[in-house]
C-alpha cells in the first residue's frame, strides 16, 4: 500500500518534467486525498513539497539551452571497414562510438553546408578554418572585426573576398565558439604569465 500511494510522486515527478506546474498541483491533491482524514493536515504539506519538486525539475527542463538538446535516438549500421574505423579511433580517443559518430558527422555537415571549411587540431579541440588561406575562421573573423573595412582588409592582406565572406557566414551561423577563440586570444599578457609562470613571454 505504502509504495501504491507514493507511486504517486514518481507519476508526478516524471509528468511535470513533461507538462506544465498544473499537473504538480492536482498530483500534490490527489496524494493529500488518498489518506485518512486525520493524516489529511500533514499531508498537505507534503503534497505542497512535491507540488515544488516538480515546478523546479520543470525549470530546470526549460531553462536548457537549446543547443544542449539532442535529436531522436536511432540505429544505424555502418560498413564493416567503417566501423572498425570508428571503434579504433573510440579506443584511441578513449571516447564512445557515439561521440566519434556525433563528432564526425558534425564536421560533415559543417563542411558540406560551408564549402571551403576545413577543420583541424587535436581532438579535444577540433578547429574550422578556411581552406587555401591557411587560417582559422577565428583568425579572420578577428580581423574582420579589427580592420575599418572589408575592403581595406583584402587589400593588405593576401584574402580574398569569397574566403573572408566564409568565414563570417561560418560565424553568424555557429558565434559561439569563433568567439570563444577571439576571446581566449586577446587575454592579457599579465594573464598568461599568471596561468603559466614557467613560460617566457616577450615584451
Amino acid at each position: 500500500m505504502i509504495c501504491g500511494r507514493f507511486g504517486w510522486v514518481y507519476a508526478a515527478v516524471g509528468l511535470a518534467a513533461l507538462n506544465t506546474t498544473v499537473v504538480a498541483s492536482v498530483a500534490g491533491t490527489a496524494i493529500s486525498a488518498m489518506f485518512r482524514p486525520r493524516y489529511r493536515g500533514a499531508m498537505r504539506h507534503f503534497s505542497y513539497a512535491v507540488s515544488f519538486v516538480c515546478a523546479t525539475l520543470l525549470g530546470m527542463a526549460s531553462d536548457k539551452p537549446a543547443r544542449a538538446l539532442k535529436g531522436a535516438p536511432f540505429s544505424v549500421r555502418f560498413s564493416l571497414a567503417t566501423d572498425r574505423t570508428i571503434e579504433a579511433e573510440a579506443r584511441r580517443t578513449r571516447r564512445s562510438k557515439g561521440a566519434i559518430v556525433e563528432a564526425l558527422a558534425e564536421e560533415a555537415a559543417r563542411t558540406r553546408r560551408f564549402a571551403g571549411i576545413g577543420f583541424r587540431g587535436d581532438d579535444a579541440r577540433r578547429r574550422p578554418w578556411v581552406i587555401g588561406s591557411g587560417l582559422d575562421v577565428w583568425e579572420i573573423v578577428q580581423m574582420a572585426d579589427e580592420y575599418e573595412s572589408i575592403a581595406q582588409l583584402i587589400a593588405d592582406t593576401q584574402l580574398t573576398d569569397r574566403q573572408v565572406a566564409l568565414a563570417l557566414a561560418y560565424r553568424d551561423s555557429y558565434p559561439d565558439g569563433v568567439a570563444d577563440a577571439i576571446a581566449e586570444n586577446r587575454r592579457p599578457v599579465e594573464e598568461w604569465r599568471e596561468l603559466y609562470p614557467f613560460v617566457r613571454f616577450g615584451s
